[in-house]
C-alpha cells in the first residue's frame, strides 16, 4: 500500500490525488472534505462504493489503520489502475480521506483517474454530512 506521508505524485496526467488540504497537503489535486462520521463508517462506505463499480476488486485492507488498495481494469484493454485509500481520523466523529488513483501503463488516461476519485468523493458527500459544508 502507498505511504501517503511520503507520496510525491508525478506531474503526469495518468494519476489523481485527493487529500484534505486543510491538513497541510498542498500536493493534492482535489481537496477532500472533512466528513461528520467515524472512520469505520467511511471505510465501509468506500468499500461498497469501490466494489460496486465494474471490474474492481479489493487487493488489500487494513481496517485498523483505515487503509485499502483496489484494482480496477479498463473496459476494452483491461489495463490496471490502482487506487489506494487512507481514512484520516481528525477527531471524534470527524474524518477525511486520502485517495490516490493511478494508471499502471501509459502517460495519459483520458481523465479516468480524476473522474473516479471525484465520483467516489461525491458518493461520500451523498452519504455523510460535510463539516462546515
Amino acid at each position: 500500500m502507498i505511504d501517503f506521508k511520503h507520496l510525491n505524485p508525478p506531474g503526469t496526467p495518468n494519476n489523481f490525488f485527493a487529500a484534505p488540504q486543510s491538513l497541510g497537503n498542498k500536493q493534492s489535486n482535489y481537496d477532500s472534505p472533512v466528513f461528520v462520521t467515524d472512520n469505520h463508517s467511511i471505510i465501509d462506505a468506500l468499500y461498497k462504493i469501490a466494489t460496486s463499480e465494474p471490474r474492481t476488486k479489493l487487493l488489500k485492507i487494513d481496517r485498523d489503520k483505515g487503509r485499502m488498495e483496489f484494482l480496477q481494469r479498463s473496459l476494452i484493454f483491461r489495463f490496471p489502475d490502482y487506487i489506494d485509500l487512507e481514512i484520516l481520523e481528525i477527531e471524534d466523529n470527524y474524518c477525511s480521506v486520502n485517495i490516490y488513483s493511478r494508471s499502471k501503463y501509459g502517460s495519459y488516461d483520458f481523465g479516468v483517474n480524476k473522474k473516479r476519485v471525484v465520483r467516489w468523493m461525491e458518493n461520500l458527500r451523498n452519504l455523510f454530512k460535510v463539516k462546515n459544508g
